[in-house]
């Protein structure tokens, strides 16, 4: 139980505030799509997937260790980072946007990062 509270409170740490329009969601994304700036690998957006994906496996690992092993929470905590990135993506999708794997990328780093960091403490 309290697991699944600690992972649902993973989902709300990286959950934007404001959630899509029903419109966006009702309707599929447009054939046409407006002009969108490229996708750099180095840009604003990929520092804060890198951190935030970071901070979630960290915060992750930290609610999961409450219900869970040492061992057990932290591929709990990898899977559910990975999966808040990949969501993300998914929603920027549905709502008409880019789905970008160079943004993956960096939520892979970031997780790779926090996952490093968990596996050191004690």
């Amino acid at each position: 139980m309290t697991g699944t509270v600690a992972l649902l409170a993973l989902q709300l740490v990286t959950t934007p505030a404001s959630p899509p329009t029903e419109a966006a969601e009702a309707s599929p994304p447009p054939l046409i799509q407006q002009p969108v700036a490229p996708d750099r690998w180095l840009a604003e957006d990929k520092l804060r997937h890198f951190f935030l994906s970071f901070a979630a496996t960290g915060i992750g690992y930290g609610a999961a260790r409450t219900a869970l092993e040492r061992d057990t929470a932290r591929p709990a905590a990898v899977g559910a980072a990975l999966a808040s990135g990949l969501w993300k993506e998914w929603r920027d999708r549905r709502a008409g946007g880019p789905f970008s794997a160079k943004d993956l990328v960096w939520d892979a780093l970031g997780v790779a990062l926090g996952a490093l960091l968990v596996s050191e403490i004690r």
